[in-house]
């Protein structure tokens, strides 16, 4: 697909004829089309892991390890507590 100019001015669009305009524009039209499949295969993965799906993994594993921690450090801290007592 051949490149399009987008930092056009509107005397430079007016002065075009309109099969010209048109044929920009659906050129412009295009492009964005497929940018933006491009960009939603890489935030939802279209089958695959996007990163939509990554960031909710790292976040059920980050929940997962602090309340390891939580527990550890509570269990750790009640056995402690607990000697103290006696």
């Amino acid at each position: 697909m051949e490149p399009v100019k987008l930092e056009l001015d509107m005397e430079e669009i007016l002065e075009k004829p309109i099969n010209e305009q048109i044929k920009d524009l659906i050129r412009i039209a295009f492009m964005t089309h497929s940018e933006v499949n491009r960009q939603g295969k890489v935030i939802y993965g279209n089958g695959k892991e996007g990163l939509c799906e990554s960031v909710r993994k790292q976040g059920r594993s980050l929940v997962f390890l602090w309340s390891a921690f939580c527990t550890a450090a509570g269990t750790y801290g009640g056995i402690l507590y607990a000697h103290l007592v006696k």
